[in-house]
């Protein structure tokens, strides 16, 4: 191969579809998100429920609704007399959903809803308290994993023996305060269903010539309990309390309206689909490396110059040192102090009378008597045709505390 960098592509290839169709033909493991959704087949979504409902009343219409509750029973030509169903985690409605949800039940129509979380603005409006229980696994190797929780009927006809057991791994639970539920015009409210704590979990709330029934444990709706043998049965009895009469069952709780799922959403949610964008994505990936590796040139790392002005004027300043020629050395260092008092206080530095040390002390922040004994060494340097070498590291220790000292 002309290009040594090509075989590893091809590894680096062969690699990523290796790990691709061991991904595509692994057994996918079981999705337990509780989604509740009616277009889903896990175990904790409401496909089997959603199409035993045509059976369960008598082959009477199901509708899905996507919209919120106050637009739907505004917007929508409804029959004299059908049933509204929720069955989500938590059900999220605002005043105005509550009222018209009322209004409906008060024409002889009835809600169900079942959900852990309940509303506010519905407890308060009925006048009903809702507690949560947590319900876990033992912990003794004998029974872990066997725990369950049990519901059963208060109506004799439809209750069994021993309740009907919904096995759990961890399951949080609501149930109804009986004390807290209040008379609803001249008909008192129910209870329809208990679990094994004797806490009421399924309870009817008549409500002018409807009703509302209200259940706190959503999952026994659900996919994983509806068809197994021991738990079937149980849904099927809850939901005939409900008339034989249309039924309109709430997805916008669970999946929002229709059309707000984004295209990456639509993507992900079909397994074809996302692995023809997972492949899309390597193989672009693969082009970009392998076009980056061919064309990109090596760029020269260039350093930037070095200020050596400063080694420069050491070495200077050695060689003058080493030559004794310690006067000149001394001049240079005197200019080069001039200069700076120049530059950084504006004062001229040809005569050095009174109000020039006056104006210099005051600018730069040195004593006077620094200044003055400063000056008096830069006078000598200048008067002396000759500089011993203590006189010179005298002029350059009162030079360097003069800057360290100064203001500028």
């Amino acid at each position: 191969m002309k290009n040594p960098s090509t075989k590893y592509l091809i590894l680096l290839g062969a690699t990523v579809l290796a790990f691709v169709l061991v991904e595509y033909f692994r057994p996918k493991p079981l999705d337990w998100r509780p989604t509740y959704a009616n277009r889903d087949a896990i175990p904790y979504g409401t496909k089997a429920t959603y199409e035993l409902l045509p059976g369960l009343f008598a082959n009477q219409p199901v509708r899905t609704v996507r919209v919120p509750v106050y637009n739907h029973l505004r917007e929508t030509t409804l029959p004299k007399r059908s049933s509204y169903v929720f069955i989500s985690q938590a059900v999220d409605f605002d005043e105005n959903d509550v009222k018209h949800l009322l209004r409906y039940a008060a024409r002889g129509n009835h809600v169900f809803i079942a959900a852990q979380r309940f509303p506010k603005t519905l407890t308060d409006t009925l006048g009903i308290q809702t507690e949560e229980s947590v319900y876990l696994p033992k912990t003794d190797s004998l029974t872990r994993g066997l725990d369950s929780l049990t519901l059963n009927f208060t109506n004799p006809t439809l209750q069994v023996r021993s309740g009907y057991a919904f096995p759990i791994r961890e399951l949080l639970a609501s149930n109804f305060k009986l004390d807290s539920l209040p008379n609803i015009g001249l008909k008192r409210a129910s209870t329809l269903g208990v679990n094994n704590r004797d806490q009421a979990t399924f309870i009817k709330i008549p409500f002018g010539k409807g009703a509302v029934l209200l259940h706190s444990v959503p999952q026994a709706f659900t996919n994983f309990y509806v068809l197994r043998n021991p738990t079937a049965e149980y849904a099927c009895k809850a939901l005939s309390y409900l008339p034989d009469a249309p039924v309109f069952w709430d997805e916008y709780q669970k999946q929002g309206r229709v059309g707000e799922e984004s295209m990456f959403r639509f993507l992900l949610s079909h397994p074809s689909l996302t692995w023809a964008y997972y492949l899309i994505l390597a193989t672009l990936t693969l082009f970009v490396l392998s076009h980056s590796r061919r064309r990109q040139r090596v760029i020269p790392v260039v350093e930037p110059p070095r200020n050596t002005s400063l080694e420069f004027a050491e070495t200077i300043g050695q060689l003058y040192f080493q030559q004794g020629n310690h006067r000149d050395l001394a001049e240079k260092k005197i200019a080069h102090w001039l200069a700076f008092v120049r530059q950084q206080f504006h004062l001229p530095t040809h005569e050095f009378d009174d109000e020039f040390r006056r104006h210099l002390a005051a600018k730069s922040g040195v004593s006077r008597v620094d200044v003055d004994a400063l000056l008096a060494r830069v006078e000598a340097v200048r008067a002396s045709e000759t500089l011993s070498e203590a006189q010179l590291l005298d002029l350059n220790r009162r030079v360097e505390a003069f800057y360290q000292t100064s203001h500028a």
